[in-house]
């Protein structure tokens, strides 16, 4: 591979001198390695190979520093070691993903026919549960989108950003890295693009169309000055967005208005699911609504407490019909 490694870590260590390009080299695991994350990266887009080099070029390191350099000596003991590391405290989610890349490296070892035991097999599985997800009450969601006074240009772009995440759902990047051509504030509407390059509308309600004007007309000249590269929310001198750096700003203006939860993007995506299920919205509306590709992932968001598990027994099963709701009373 030509890329360098991250910033702070050493590239792979082949043992030998590499054979002709294109060539498996024997089983060396840098090798191995570098023809994998080779064909990845022609099927896959830039994020989800970025994501893949990351986590096998882990998986490399840590077997390389084990004096393991070979990928005949990798066993299932090795593998369970490696994990008890790099799972660590880890989200269940990002645990199963992390898993499954390790997974589909092995499985392509295999149909390599490379010399490689099937070392996950009796090595176990990260929980197959998903973890629950952290929501703010509405009284949350208000507070965090009361205005700052004085009005200045860092004010405005937090209080657009915020009102986006809040009334889209949207994920992380979708929002942090969207351009001015995809927004159109009369169809009160903003094309983003999703995980896999696929291009998706998100629905703006007149809160964050009002907001995201205000940004516009006053505060966004103070982030493109001599320079333009058509970010909605542009960076230092109007380069690429940092989208850590601007999920952090909610986290930040969360603690100024007291809230004790760790606010982030996703938190008010998972807010934004919750309070649509809770009212009642068809789950399958909510799936297009999350651009969630499979129903299953939707569902994770379902977790009604008693009294709306009541109230729609009330309100549909006919041996219930006729009981007031807590909400009628």
């Amino acid at each position: 591979m030509t890329e360098q490694a991250p910033e702070g870590e050493k590239p792979l260590q082949p043992t030998q001198t590499d054979t002709e390009p294109g060539r498996h080299n024997g089983g060396l695991v840098g090798t191995v390695a570098e023809n994998y994350l080779a064909e990845v990266k022609e099927r896959r887009s830039a994020g989800t190979f970025a994501q893949y080099r990351r986590e096998v070029e882990t998986f490399v390191r840590w077997l390389q520093a084990h004096g393991i350099n070979d990928v005949a000596e990798i066993t299932k003991e090795e593998l369970k070691a490696y994990w008890r590391e790099r799972a660590g405290r880890r989200a269940v989610n990002t645990q199963r993903w992390l898993w499954s890349i390790l997974h589909a490296f092995q499985g392509w070892m295999m149909a390599e026919e490379l010399p490689v035991k099937n070392f996950m097999r009796g090595a176990g599985k990260p929980p197959q549960h998903f973890a629950s997800v952290e929501t703010l009450t509405r009284a949350e969601v208000e507070l965090l989108l009361r205005p700052d006074f004085p009005e200045t240009p860092a004010s405005l772009r937090s209080q657009a950003i915020t009102e986006l995440y809040v009334t889209t759902g949207a994920r992380r990047n979708e929002i942090a890295e969207s351009k001015l051509a995809g927004l159109n504030l009369e169809e009160a509407e903003l094309t983003v693009v999703l995980k896999g390059s696929r291009r998706e509308i998100l629905f703006l309600s007149l809160r964050a169309v009002a907001a995201v004007r205000a940004w516009l007309e006053r505060g966004r000249w103070s982030m493109v000055r001599g320079h333009d590269d058509g970010w909605l929310f542009p960076g230092p001198n109007g380069g690429r967005p940092n989208a850590e750096e601007i999920s952090a700003q909610i986290g930040k203006r969360a603690e100024a208005r007291g809230i004790a939860k760790r606010v982030r993007a996703h938190v008010l995506r998972h807010t934004f699911a919750t309070e649509l299920l809770k009212e009642g919205a068809n789950i399958s509306i909510v799936q297009r609504l999350m651009h969630h590709k499979h129903l299953v992932t939707t569902s994770r968001y379902l977790h009604p407490g008693k009294e709306i598990l009541r109230e729609n027994l009330k309100r549909f099963h006919p041996q219930f019909s006729g009981e007031k709701t807590k909400k009628e009373k």
